[in-house]
């Protein structure tokens, strides 16, 4: 099946990239697939070729989540800020996703 993802490099280290990534289809593993796939698995991903695992957990973070009410249809959208871990591995302050066009 098509699966669609688009991604958007926000900072770099020597080791790793913190991506903003949007995906227009929800595919199982969607993400982590593709990502795989360019050579470039999810930091602590060892089921699609992680060498490392800096945080002790996969380095994914679904920072902005937004979805039709199932019910009302009303649009629900939810925003959390990445965790404490993912600035201390990037030494940097994360960007402010807010105006990197992340939808939701």
């Amino acid at each position: 099946k098509r699966a669609i993802t688009h991604y958007t490099v926000l900072s770099t280290t020597s080791q790793y990239a913190l991506l903003e990534v949007v995906i227009d289809t929800g595919r199982k593993h969607q993400i982590r697939v593709h990502l795989a796939e360019m050579g470039h698995p999810i930091a602590g991903d060892k089921d699609y070729g992680a060498s490392s695992n800096p945080i002790h957990r996969l380095a994914l973070h679904a920072y902005s989540l937004a979805f039709p009410h199932p019910v009302t249809g009303e649009k629900m959208a939810f925003r959390i800020p990445p965790p404490p871990e993912f600035q201390r591995t990037f030494g940097t302050t994360i960007p402010d996703l807010q105006d990197t066009g992340a939808q939701g």
